[in-house]
């Protein structure tokens, strides 16, 4: 259901616009939509946008391997790992790369990361001290998704 290009794909979805079904990938540009036909669904994102990013995640990392390559991974004594231990495990994964990024963008930028990996609050420059934002940024720069950056 994530998207409609992918072998999974069956042409069904739990959200549907004039009888068409939504795959899960445009569900954020449906609910957050500032007008036209989607409008009166705004404040539904604030309850869908939690279970959409774990949607992304899972998809993302089922891509970057084979399936059965993923199902193996998360398998522990013969015993395949539950949703939420899974989404738990890639977390954990994320965070890791995501500090691992985070130090690479610091040494590679060097006296230029302040500059680079900050933002402006009022009048004062913010540099970004979060791992996770200042890898955001990073893939921003370099173009990639995650996993893609070599550590």
């Amino acid at each position: 259901m994530w998207d409609d290009v992918s072998s999974f794909w069956k042409g069904t979805s739990v959200l549907t616009i004039k009888d068409r079904p939504v795959p899960i990938i445009y569900w954020k540009e449906v609910y957050t939509s500032k007008g036209g036909i989607a409008r009166w669904k705004m404040k539904q994102w604030e309850g869908t946008k939690s279970r959409y990013f774990d949607y992304k995640v899972l998809v993302e990392a089922m891509r970057r391997t084979t399936i059965e390559d993923f199902y193996a991974k998360f398998t522990v004594n013969g015993q395949q790992l539950g949703y939420t231990a899974i989404l738990a495990q890639l977390e954990e994964e994320r965070m890791a790369e995501d500090h691992q990024i985070a130090q690479l963008a610091r040494e590679e930028y060097g006296p230029d990361f302040d500059r680079i990996f900050g933002y402006k609050k009022g009048k004062t420059w913010v540099t970004k001290t979060k791992s996770c934002k200042i890898a955001e940024q990073y893939r921003k720069l370099k173009k990639a998704k995650a996993g893609d950056i070599s550590l």
